[in-house]
């Protein structure tokens, strides 16, 4: 998906209800497909010093897009005239990440609105999976329609780990394309919440 205008780079981001009016006819409105799962991603990890509840545990990730300009972003796009936005996301999850989803495996997050687009966030999550369907998937993900030109599928991990590093070392890197942030803390809230029994950090 294109990045918002360079004019609302600094603009703030701002939550709205999914239906809420349009701010006037012709305002872009885009999509964004967040496919998350939970998986044991230290379980064969060679690394002595790893306990074995720390191999046990599953982390969160979400497959997102390395995109051209080398930041990352979801996989996603504009909604076209007489398209609705969850059959935008079906679109763009196939096109950009071939990912085969329903609109019913999607769940909304939330919505988001600069000065300048008006963005929809929707979950498929696949629950917990092994580090080897994981790899299968970026596999699949390389032969989307639109892997490489538009960018190229990789697995992000959501924990805060590594004495105080992870999650958070990602937010403030500079790396997540403009408005991505605000994103991607929802998609990490919502798996917190609903985290799996031995999810990584996560009190049960």
């Amino acid at each position: 998906m294109n990045d918002v205008p360079a004019s609302d780079k600094a603009s703030d981001v701002t939550e709205v209800p999914p239906d809420a009016p349009m701010p006037r006819d012709g305002f872009p409105e885009g999509v964004f497909v967040a496919v998350t799962a939970w998986a044991p991603l230290y379980a064969d990890y060679d690394d002595p010093k790893m306990t074995a509840e720390y191999r046990a545990a599953l982390f969160p990730v979400v497959l997102m897009n390395v995109r051209w300009d080398g930041r990352i972003g979801f996989p996603g796009g504009f909604r076209e005239a007489g398209m609705g936005v969850l059959d935008t996301a079906v679109k763009e999850a196939r096109e950009e990440v071939n990912m085969v989803v329903t609109a019913s495996e999607l769940a909304h997050v939330v919505t988001h609105q600069t000065a300048a687009i008006r963005v929809h966030l929707f979950r498929c999550d696949l629950g917990v999976r092994t580090r080897e369907q994981l790899t299968g998937i970026l596999a699949s993900a390389a032969w989307a329609d639109h892997c490489i030109a538009e960018g190229s599928a990789a697995w992000v991990h959501l924990a805060d780990y590594g004495r105080g590093k992870g999650y958070p070392a990602l937010r403030a890197g500079g790396i997540l394309a403009t408005a991505v942030g605000e994103e991607l803390d929802a998609v990490r809230a919502v798996m917190l919440a609903d985290a799996p029994v031995g999810a990584y950090g996560v009190a049960r």
